[in-house]
């Protein structure tokens, strides 16, 4: 239970040959994160990556060469059949319920993506986190995207309700 950022070489050294896990400090810049995944994209079924603005470097074009990158990570996937996950955050001050516009560099999200997910956390009066949230589905190519599932963060664990707890929604 530690954050990436808290990983020693003795908890990342653990291999089954089904995950491996890169840190930041691993990877010195986008290109290098590109010819890493491009190495082991064979090796195994899905990539993760967490999260992709510590791999945008220019400040300058930080759009522009994050929409690079997902451009060649998209090809990546199809070229493979790996599937990548890529985790963007979300610009700060956000309101209650997050859309594809509060994605750092959303129009190549928007472009690029097969599936976007967003994971919505629940306020409560005081504007503080409760342990409510939902997922909702903004774009995807194979399903509807105007449903939202219930989720709820537990100590250690995130629960995903079934699908009797699903709904949709019209707007």
């Amino acid at each position: 239970n530690k954050l990436i950022q808290e990983l020693t070489n003795d908890d990342i050294t653990f291999d089954d040959g089904l995950i491996k896990v890169l840190i930041q400090e691993d990877v010195r810049d986008s290109s290098h994160l590109i010819d890493i995944i491009k190495q082991e994209s064979s090796n195994f079924p899905l990539i993760v990556i967490d999260h992709i603005g510590y791999f945008v470097t220019s400040s300058q074009y930080v759009y522009q060469d994050q929409s690079n990158i997902l451009k060649i990570l998209k090809r990546i996937a199809n070229e493979s059949k790996t599937s990548i996950l890529i985790i963007a955050h979300v610009r700060k001050d956000v309101d209650d319920r997050v859309t594809m516009d509060d994605i750092s560099g959303s129009a190549s999200f928007q472009q690029d993506s097969t599936d976007v997910l967003l994971i919505n956390r629940i306020r409560d009066e005081k504007k503080e986190y409760t342990l409510d949230a939902f997922i909702h589905v903004p774009k995807s190519k194979f399903y509807s995207t105007k449903s939202v599932c219930p989720i709820i963060f537990q100590k250690d664990k995130l629960k995903i309700l079934g699908n009797e707890h699903v709904y949709h929604y019209d707007h």
